[in-house]
């Protein structure tokens, strides 16, 4: 017998197998993942067998593949023959080739108390860690930071881009600060860069500086830090069909894209309440557990752009479900609500189907035909308004402001067959930090910004059925 053997049988654990999904390693193919599970505190020998055993750890999981009949996939697989730096990796290695690495044993005391192990923490990173240790390790709950908006401008001859972020809660007594949370940067190429960043209290943001238009942001994307949330990043190449996509309990599947096209998808599912407001008047409740926040590479609108589909489930017939505060007692009146952004209304989304069946078991379905970027959220509300044309505003509407950016006032441009400006309920514009700026009962389409603050905002243009289109614009301020 291996003197690595466990000393306590690994079949005095409980384990937990998850159903068939994507495969992160073989296009193609489903893969099934065993856990062990969270509530199981295993001793140091047990984790050290479990490891040998192909085990890995995030956060709190301990989780392998464990697919029947397939052991192809690795824990690691750098082809370091094959590695060459791109201009950003040469560019880091020259800033910090003084930086020396040591590697030292590893310590373990399995006597040590919590205040022992922020100490030893301490002395060995040179950090106060009291922070990250009372909001991470002795506060209940979870957070969760959410991109609010990105804004991009020119700086000495480079891009400084900053993301003002939102810290949301779930059973926490406070906001966590001094959070060691990285950023993944992906240039046009898919080559990834990661920007490390300490933030905190609700509102906070991360400036960084690049060379090369970044195509997709994603905030703690390796996993690092143990947030209330999973996320997954992902490339669809052709025509699939619907597929679950690991850890954030969607499907996703491709209708069409161009031959030769390809694009980044990224599904985030965060463990707490969405914004409130603004929203649609018909809107009368949000989940008040959960949201899903979608981004890609595709181009919203665009003529041959990817189009994409996918599936999201709610169950809420026990006390215990995320949605059993908003469906528990009955699905009447649910729908799901989107938005293409903070600060921008929810509304009811434009392109999906609902499969409830009974309307008082607590689950059921949202078939979306079309996914769009942005966020999603569970919903309840009346939204059954009628029109002499429900066609008409089901179609994709391309809405452009000119000039942009705009000093003085733009124009709102609409290119949409049939369009007239009865079809429009109001018009809504709100800065960055969601605060609406201006606003219409009626089609406009000359807007004047000058007392508006510089910077990105929202244009949104609302149906009379509820249907919403956006369009972002940049304020330069007045024009001298």
């Amino acid at each position: 017998m291996s003197s690595n053997a466990p000393r306590r049988p690994v079949r005095d654990l409980r384990f937990f197998l998850t159903v068939p999904h994507a495969c992160s390693y073989l296009p193609g193919k489903e893969a099934t993942t065993l856990f062990l599970d969270p509530q199981e505190s295993p001793v140091p020998g047990v984790y050290d067998s479990l490891s040998l055993l192909g085990f890995r750890r995030s956060g709190r999981h301990l989780y392998r593949p464990h697919c029947e009949g397939c052991n192809a996939c690795r824990s690691v697989r750098i082809p370091v023959d094959e590695f060459s730096a791109n201009r950003t990796q040469r560019k880091v290695w020259q800033r910090n080739h003084d930086i020396e690495t040591r590697v030292i044993a590893a310590r373990f005391d399995s006597h040590m108390d919590v205040t022992d192990f922020e100490v030893l923490l301490e002395e060995g990173s040179g950090e106060d860690l009291t922070p990250f240790f009372d909001a991470q390790v002795l506060q209940p709950g979870f957070s969760t930071w959410v991109v609010d908006s990105v804004s991009t401008a020119p700086d000495n001859g480079c891009f400084a881009t900053t993301l003002h972020l939102h810290q949301k809660l779930r059973a926490c007594t406070g906001f966590h600060d001094n959070e060691p949370l990285d950023l993944t940067v992906w240039d046009a190429n898919w080559d990834t860069t990661l920007v490390h960043a300490r933030v905190g209290e609700e509102f906070d943001q991360i400036t960084f500086w690049h060379e090369e238009p970044h195509v997709l942001l994603g905030l703690n994307a390796d996993g690092r830090l143990n947030q209330g949330r999973l996320d997954h990043t992902f490339a669809i190449t052709e025509p699939t069909g619907l597929t679950s996509v690991p850890w954030v309990d969607m499907r996703v599947g491709c209708d069409a894209i161009p031959e030769g096209d390809s694009v980044l998808v990224r599904v985030e599912h965060h463990w707490a309440a969405p914004d409130e407001g603004p929203a649609a008047p018909y809107v009368e409740a949000l989940s008040d557990s959960h949201f899903w926040v979608v981004d890609g590479t595709w181009e919203d609108g665009t003529p041959g752009a990817p189009h994409l589909d996918a599936r999201l489930t709610y169950v809420g017939n026990d006390e215990n479900d995320l949605d059993h505060g908003l469906y528990g007692d009955t699905e009447e009146g649910g729908f799901l609500a989107w938005r293409p952004r903070a600060g921008a209304p929810w509304v009811q989304h434009p392109h999906y189907t609902w499969q409830a069946g009974s309307l008082a078991n607590g689950s059921g379905v949202f078939k979306i035909a079309k996914l769009l970027k942005g966020q999603y959220a569970f919903a309840k509300g009346d939204v059954s308004v009628g029109l002499d044309d429900p066609d008409l505003l089901a179609q994709d509407m391309d809405l452009n402001v000119w000039p942009n950016p705009a000093s003085d006032m733009f124009d709102v441009q609409v290119h949409l067959p049939g369009f007239t400006p009865d079809r429009i309920a109001r018009m809504v514009a709100f800065d960055a930090a969601g605060r609406q700026v201006w606003h219409s009962s009626a089609w406009t389409d000359r807007i004047a910004v000058g007392t508006w603050a510089p910077g990105l905002h929202t244009l949104v243009v609302e149906g009379s059925d509820g249907q919403t289109w956006t369009s972002s614009v940049v304020v330069t301020g007045p024009s001298r």
